[in-house]
């Protein structure tokens, strides 16, 4: 059996390769608007992966024009292949294939949901190998928390920032210390999901709002009725009490919330800001925990 990736596994399981097909999803795209929207992407790597997306079918070139001695190519996504295996590629896919494709998958929905609940600019389908200044990484280290989210404080702590992007070859010996059955993944997610974002509680807060409107068209429904025929049915009572119960339960849940939200805020102790760098200042070593006090 054939074990090499199935064109549709190459596409599921690169990040540039990704990145252009998510860009290209509904709208026809020219590499002019892939080099501007993928700006940390080399423009021979880009160019790289987009002819292996046109190789394998899954883009097409539906014009060209010459601007200043080079070629404009307009490039439209073919999505009827997109996110699909056809039996003949599912039958060359190995078990490991798709079980990689399916943690890929989890993977990078989980670090969107993180993205989107986080109050800075986290990066998607970015790895954990970093190259940081002296300065960078003190201010790293002088930020005492527990279980740190180390992707979201290394953006968080500012200084000048740039991506590399690679490519990332399978392991060459080893295992994984992050199988998806063990405490590791599920502990990363509530991690980063939790550091940057009072997401989860803001939704207890919305839900419980939600649950106060509800309950109050059922009270002010039984109480029509009541009024109305001077009686009401076992059944809407009955649902009528649950929901003032569910409601006043989730109500102290999202007040307690607000203050875990000010409590956590307060004692994470997080600078207001970081000075990068200073001029005509003296740095000595008196001055520097008011420096680090400040961000």
């Amino acid at each position: 059996m054939d074990e090499s990736p199935t064109p549709v596994l190459d596409v599921l399981l690169h990040p540039i390769r990704w990145r252009i097909v998510q860009r290209a999803l509904g709208r026809e795209v020219t590499t002019t608007d892939l080099k501007r929207d993928l700006p940390d992407i080399p423009t021979t790597t880009l160019y790289r992966h987009v002819a292996a997306l046109i190789d394998a079918g899954y883009l097409t070139v539906v014009r060209e024009r010459k601007i200043r001695g080079t070629t404009e190519r307009t490039l439209s996504l073919d999505q009827t292949k997109v996110g699909r295996i056809d039996e003949r590629e599912a039958r060359a896919m190995t078990p490991e294939q798709h079980r990689q494709a399916f943690l890929m998958m989890l993977t990078r929905l989980a670090y969107r949901i993180i993205h989107m609940g986080s109050s800075i600019e986290l990066p998607v389908d970015a790895g954990d190998f970093k190259l940081l200044s002296r300065a960078a990484l003190n201010h790293l280290l002088a930020l005492q928390e527990s279980d740190p989210y180390l992707r979201g404080l290394v953006v968080w702590i500012g200084f000048q920032q740039a991506f590399v992007p690679y490519e990332r070859d399978a392991r060459h010996a080893g295992t994984t210390h992050f199988p998806f059955f063990s405490r590791n993944p599920w502990k990363t997610f509530a991690i980063g999901l939790t550091s940057f974002s009072f997401m989860p509680i803001f939704t207890v807060i919305g839900v419980a709002a939600t649950a106060a409107i509800v309950t109050g068209v059922l009270v002010l429904v039984t109480l029509l009725l009541l009024v109305a025929r001077g009686t009401v049915s076992t059944t809407l009572t009955l649902v009528t009490i649950g929901a003032v119960f569910w409601t006043t339960i989730l109500a102290a849940i999202a007040a307690v919330g607000i203050y875990v939200i000010r409590i956590y805020k307060d004692i994470r102790n997080r600078p207001q800001y970081i000075v990068e760098s200073t001029i005509g200042l003296s740095t000595s070593s008196e001055d520097a925990p008011a420096e680090r006090a400040m961000r």
